[in-house]
């Protein structure tokens, strides 16, 4: 039976910290599900162009997802340009790791763990999944068993010229355009990347829907499973505000892929 048919109540666990960056402390808040578990997991990434944004964005996919089986760890992380690619992947895995650790007192499964973004957030949940799966053998450092993205920009040399990525890397494509390839989730594709489910509306003027269909067919081409859900007549904002029907798809390949 798909999770997104059980409705339970949940337990919230404000400004907990996971880790610590240039004595900034980074902070999540976390909604465990009722019942005595463990249960699957996800961790929760905001959009904001690398640059701002906030996790309060993402509390009601996260409320949603505790009232359905999940325990949810919705994080803030290190904001571009002050801190440099890749600072953001590494407070994800930071959080990841801080939700291994504390497992058994929220409930985790710790084999069971996904991670959902969108935006600049569905971006590094992408990358969290193919970075994770390309060191999967490194024991200090385990990966996430599914990933939901939602209209993330999945190829960073799209565009080169953009004042948020040059902000997050750093430096320029014509200056460095390995370091451009690196940081998009397209280019880490392989057999072992998890399985993901992407989101994009097809009036999004802020991430060209070129993104999520190139991926999806990098995907297909590794033999990875993953969803594709186009929503028509939404741009980006609208669909991150009006996406409820796509959530509940996500859910349901989350629960798929994490029982």
């Amino acid at each position: 039976m798909p999770i997104e048919s059980t409705i339970v109540g949940d337990s919230q666990f404000s400004d907990l910290e996971y880790s610590v960056r240039a004595e900034t402390s980074l902070k999540g808040d976390i909604y465990v599900p009722d019942g005595e578990g463990p249960f699957p997991a996800v961790l929760l990434i905001h959009g904001g162009s690398w640059a701002g944004g906030s996790r309060s964005h993402m509390s009601g996919i996260a409320k949603r997802l505790a009232r359905r089986g999940f325990v949810a760890f919705n994080i803030s992380y290190s904001f571009a340009p002050e801190n440099l690619y890749p600072a953001q992947l590494e407070d994800c895995q930071s959080a990841l790791s801080w939700m291994r650790t504390h497992r058994a007192e929220y409930k985790i499964r710790a084999n069971k763990i996904g991670v959902w973004g969108f935006s600049a957030g569905g971006h590094l949940a992408a990358l969290l999944g193919t970075k994770s799966s390309n060191n999967i053998e490194n024991n200090e450092f385990q990966g996430v068993q599914a990933v939901v993205a939602g209209s993330a920009p999945h190829n960073l040399t799209k565009y080169p010229d953009s004042k948020a990525i040059i902000d997050l890397l750093g430096t320029t494509i014509e200056q460095d355009s390995d370091i451009f390839k690196e940081a998009s989730p397209l280019y880490q594709v392989g057999e072992k990347t998890p399985p993901m489910f992407l989101y994009h509306g097809s009036w999004d003027k802020i991430v060209d829907l070129s993104h999520s269909i190139d991926m999806k067919q990098a995907l297909d081409r590794a033999g990875v499973a993953n969803e594709f859900y186009l929503v028509k007549g939404l741009g980006h904002i609208p669909l991150f505000i009006l996406g409820w029907g796509v959530e509940a798809h996500a859910r349901n390949f989350l629960a798929t892929h994490l029982q």
